[in-house]
């Protein structure tokens, strides 16, 4: 089990993914109050109880939102997709519904006028508690798993699916521009590995006689992928462009895909939003076509 909380996992998914969760955890706390009332909550009287009971679902909104869009723009730095994984994930999810226990706890003194016992408080925490941490744990594991089968079991559909062809002949050279529009590196076509983004420039890593080099330039990778839009070269990131003839092997975890390239010791990550384009390009390619180098 402690291995499970060191695996990554995603911390973004598609804006209807997390909007759906958020909405879906309110109308879950909502509804089950006003179906089982817990605790004390059956003995109530109160006329607009139901009500009552349906704002905790709107708290639970309204923390799930600002721990999702809120926290990560005050502390970028906790919330990096490349280190998230299935623990941090959980401990979000469990300060999440500890934040909104406090809140809850706030609401329930108001609502009915009470006065702050902390008795209260670890009662009125236990209940919520026994009803949430379980859920919420069985909901990230089942979905780690989730995850990981779908993107090992995609990654393993294109790596059956690469030609053993024989590398395609060289091509001509390509140009890397500065922002100026002056050329500062010329490169065959096949002997460039990947363009990635460096703040305001951008890094090509590519082959010469037998060895990786590193070119840096002055310019955005939104215009160098500009000139590389065909193929072989692809944009699999917001950061990254590679050239897909140079990807040896494609692999999955629970937060998406991951292309390993030939002499390259780091896997360049695959955008969530690109994986469809990434793998039909890479496992979609007959061995009449460019192949990728076993």
């Amino acid at each position: 089990m402690r291995n499970y909380f060191r695996e990554p996992y995603p911390l973004r998914r598609t804006l209807r993914t997390d909007l759906l969760f958020i909405l879906g955890s309110g109308l879950f706390v909502s509804g089950f109050l006003i179906i089982f009332q817990p605790g004390d909550t059956y003995t109530e009287t109160d006329p607009n109880k139901n009500l009552f009971l349906a704002g905790y679902g709107v708290i639970t909104v309204a923390v799930l939102a600002f721990m999702r869009f809120g926290l990560p723009r005050l502390l970028p730095r906790l919330f990096r997709e490349s280190g998230w994984t299935v623990g941090k994930h959980l401990i979000w999810l469990l300060v999440s519904f500890f934040i909104a226990i406090i809140c809850s706890f706030v609401y329930l003194n108001w609502y009915f006028g009470y006065t702050f016992y902390w008795s209260q408080f670890w009662y009125f925490s236990g209940i919520a508690a026994s009803i949430g941490i379980f859920p919420l744990t069985a909901f990230v594991l089942i979905d780690y798993i989730r995850q990981l089968r779908l993107h090992l079991a995609g990654a393993e559909v294109v790596n059956a699916q690469r030609p053993d062809a024989a590398f395609a002949k060289k091509r001509m050279g390509v140009t890397f521009p500065d922002e100026q529009g002056d050329i500062q590196l010329e490169v065959p076509a096949d002997r460039v590995y990947y363009v990635a983004a460096a703040m305001n420039y951008v890094e090509i890593h590519y082959r010469i006689e037998d060895q990786m080099r590193r070119e840096v330039i002055r310019n955005t990778l939104k215009k160098v992928a500009e000139s590389l839009a065909s193929p072989p070269f692809l944009r699999v990131h917001r950061s990254y462009v590679v050239n897909v003839e140079q990807v040896r092997e494609v692999t999955g975890n629970a937060q998406g895909y991951q292309l390993h390239l030939d002499g390259v010791a780091d896997p360049i990550p695959v955008s969530r939003s690109r994986s469809k384009e990434v793998l039909e390009s890479i496992g979609g390619r007959s061995s009449g076509s460019t192949a990728i180098r076993p």
